[in-house]
């Protein structure tokens, strides 16, 4: 259904996959992580309707301006926390609302990017459980199953 835009109320957040190898950089400066956009779409009663999960090189606003021209409905209404790379959803033209979490935590209680993180912490444990190593490389793959 990748063909099919996410529409209505859409929570988009940037994730990363893989861990820390010893001796290198901890936090998003290390190599072995790769990173991708999570988008959720929620109806009228804020229940879930549409997940995408795309790789990117980076958290750019050039990067998350072609994810959202390519999955998003014009119409739709996108909730985002407050990184700077989001600010390439409106530049793609869609109303975009910014909710600075602060990090940690509570950060993940916010109403508005609440569905997200319940279901992408059901993504990547599931991922977890169920292959020993998902390289970077095929990252995509494992995200469409």
């Amino acid at each position: 259904d990748d063909q099919k835009p996410l529409v209505g109320i859409i929570e988009v957040d940037d994730a990363y996959w893989g861990g820390e190898a010893h001796a290198s950089t901890p936090g998003r400066g290390s190599p072995n992580k790769t990173p991708f956009i999570a988008a959720l779409s929620c109806n009228e009663d804020n229940h879930p309707i549409g997940l995408r999960l795309g790789k990117v090189k980076g958290f750019r606003k050039g990067e998350v301006e072609r994810f959202a021209k390519r999955h998003f409905d014009p119409d739709a209404i996108v909730f985002s926390d407050g990184l700077s790379c989001f600010k390439g959803i409106a530049s793609a033209g869609f109303e975009h609302h910014a909710v600075v979490t602060g990090g940690g935590y509570r950060s993940m209680q916010i109403p508005e990017l609440q569905w997200l993180n319940t279901v992408l912490g059901n993504v990547k444990n599931s991922l977890h459980g169920s292959y020993h190593h998902a390289s970077g490389k095929h990252l995509p793959r494992y995200l469409g199953e």
